[in-house]
């Protein structure tokens, strides 16, 4: 043990729906370490979820979920499809520790991507 590790439950997901995350950090961090929400291509994160509870714990898992109303601070969701990535920043210097693998979100109300489109969207990202 003693790294730090962000663990996505899925590889992709439905826009506006939560997302579940396991993490793993030292025992002795900093419970006000926080996971963040990107855009893979984004420099800022557009939300984030303390680790509020969690000292002397080794892992544990959050759930990024949309506020009842926005003005809540609760975290929110990626509203646009693309590719996000998921970050454990340490509280005191913002140094990001872990990073999880790249997640994509779709619209989920229509019909679902074939995975040709998934695809070219991939591509276009690389660019």
């Amino acid at each position: 043990g003693g790294g730090y590790k962000v663990k996505l439950k899925i590889g992709n997901a439905c826009i506006d729906t939560p997302i579940k995350v396991r993490w793993e950090a030292p025992k002795d961090h900093n419970p006000e370490d926080f996971l963040a929400i990107y855009r893979v291509d984004a420099p800022d994160y557009f939300n984030m979820v303390e680790l509020s509870g969690s000292s002397g714990q080794e892992s544990g898992t959050v759930t990024f979920t949309k506020p009842k109303d926005e003005k809540s601070g609760n975290p929110r969701l990626p509203a646009v499809e693309g590719l996000y990535v998921v970050r454990y920043l340490r509280a005191n210097d913002q140094r990001v520790m872990a990073s999880s693998r790249e997640l994509l979100a779709t619209r989920c109300d229509g019909p679902a991507p074939t995975n040709e489109e998934i695809e070219k969207q991939q591509k276009r990202q690389e660019r």
